[in-house]
């Protein structure tokens, strides 16, 4: 797929959600919108509303699990309200993950697929794109200041010895400066205003999708795509200290 043809299926998908169901079902079955919009209407008045499933009734349907054990659990539910009914009964071991994803598929006549049974077809990818955001030393109130000779190695460590001058990143001399925070009124004497993005872009060349489809591991993928020149978040982040936007200790926070 290329980037026109991605680009007319997200605007056909665009589409399709603006539009009303009544519009839809008059296409398909070749009736007039009217009449269609009627009966949806008429039907709501009488009280039609869509089935609406309940895990644990399910889970009974499915025999896995007693009316009691359900009516117990919700109950639990109250005290545990970020999780979910069968987030709940597999952590309690009433039933396993399997057990649960089997007879939800059931129900909705869905099929399971294991992820390695998954073929990827590399040319549908443009590229992969990562980020973070990072607080931005403030220009009002940002110092200069030259680096000792112990802080520029840990940076150049952090960067990646091996690429940092392939990317044409500084070396150590006495005019080199960094910025780092101070405080003052303009950022309420925190030393940082705004955030600024980091960002790594991997981008689907030929070598990469040769990768793939040897079914590649992350470490071999990430290696070509550093060898073609991608810019790690890390070394985004640490050519931003360099550019007196940010400094060491914000993208150690963000890049771990």
């Amino acid at each position: 797929m290329n980037e026109n043809s991605l680009h007319s299926a997200l605007e056909l998908q665009d589409r399709l959600r603006k539009r009303r169901l009544g519009e839809m079902l008059s296409e398909q079955s070749n009736l007039s919108r009217e009449s269609v919009e009627t009966a949806l209407a008429t039907a709501a008045k009488n009280g039609y509303r869509p089935p609406r499933y309940r895990v644990g009734d399910i889970l009974i349907e499915a025999g896995l699990v007693t009316r009691k054990q359900v009516e117990d659990i919700r109950a639990r539910q109250d005290s545990e309200k970020h999780k979910r009914l069968g987030t709940i009964m597999v952590e309690s071991g009433l039933i396993s993950e399997d057990q649960l994803l089997n007879a939800l598929a059931k129900k909705f006549g869905l099929r399971i697929i294991d992820l390695d049974d998954i073929q990827i077809a590399p040319e549908v990818m443009l590229g992969i794109i990562a980020q973070r955001l990072v607080r931005r030393l403030c220009n009002q109130c940002k110092v200069p200041y030259h680096p000792s000779s112990e802080e520029y190695e840990q940076l150049v460590e952090s960067y990646g010895r091996e690429y940092y001058e392939r990317h044409g990143m500084p070396a150590y001399d006495d005019k080199l400066l960094l910025q780092r925070a101070k405080g003052c009124p303009a950022c309420g004497g925190f030393g940082y205003s705004g955030r600024i993005a980091i960002q790594e872009l991997l981008v689907n060349s030929p070598a990469i999708r040769l990768a793939i489809r040897q079914r590649s591991g992350a470490d071999i993928i990430d290696q070509v795509a550093r060898d073609e020149g991608m810019v790690t978040l890390r070394q985004d982040g640490i050519e931003k200290i360099f550019h007196g936007i940010t400094d060491f200790n914000q993208v150690n926070i963000v890049c771990l």
